[in-house]
């Protein structure tokens, strides 16, 4: 799977696919969900990691391995869940938990539907916090999100200028106007400037110290 989700975003990319100078290794699941996301992060790190590497080869005519590693994609993906700090006032740590909740979660809203409320930035935060009553640790949004529908909620949180999003199942999500748009949407394109601006790169890392081509 990984392989060929590399080898997709190579050929959108307008480029060769990858060849057996790119390991790919592991396997999904590394967390019990329904999208296979250890691998379409190793596909992306890799992806990335190939462009890297053959951009050096056209400079220095040497040519370098990429490894990628599922389950070490997958933490990278989760870094923040993983995080604790010491602070200079106490000398216990905040869980895991608590330094989620400063970036964002998934909170019951009231008849059993969920809501994500992105709070990764302070007036994200505050502003949310005006929406559910001061609400701003994660006991005190649990209870206030609990009372809230959650289509109000999300429609409460937007129009506050924040960021919050009701959780769809697949069919309810390709019915609504923002999964209608995504389907339209291509994931990448070029175009002819942009293939001339990259031509236009090549060329002048071509006249670099230590390229390997020539003119």
């Amino acid at each position: 799977m990984a392989r060929e989700l590399l080898n997709e975003l190579m050929t959108i990319a307008g480029e060769e696919p990858a060849g057996a100078d790119v390991e790919i290794s592991g396997s999904d699941p590394v967390f019990p969900l329904a999208w296979p996301v250890g691998e379409a992060g190793a596909a992306a790190i890799a992806a990335s990691a190939v462009a890297a590497a053959r951009l050096w080869q056209l400079r220095s005519g040497q040519s370098q391995q990429v490894r990628v590693e599922v389950d070490a994609a997958a933490a990278a993906m989760r870094g923040d869940r993983y995080l604790v700090r010491h602070t200079p006032s106490t000398e216990t740590e905040p869980s895991p938990r608590t330094i989620r909740g400063t970036r964002g979660d998934i909170y019951q809203a009231k008849g059993g539907r969920w809501v994500y409320l992105h709070r990764g930035f302070a007036h994200h935060r505050a502003r949310i916090a005006g929406v559910l009553g001061g609400a701003n640790d994660e006991q005190s949004l649990e209870a206030a999100v609990n009372k809230w529908d959650a289509l109000e909620l999300e429609d409460a949180v937007h129009a506050a200028g924040a960021c919050a999003g009701m959780v769809r199942p697949y069919g309810e999500w390709a019915d609504h106007e923002q999964g209608r748009a995504v389907a339209r949407c291509r994931c990448s394109k070029s175009n002819a400037s942009a293939t001339a601006r990259r031509s236009h790169f090549l060329r002048a890392i071509g006249r670099c110290p230590g390229s390997a081509s020539s003119t």
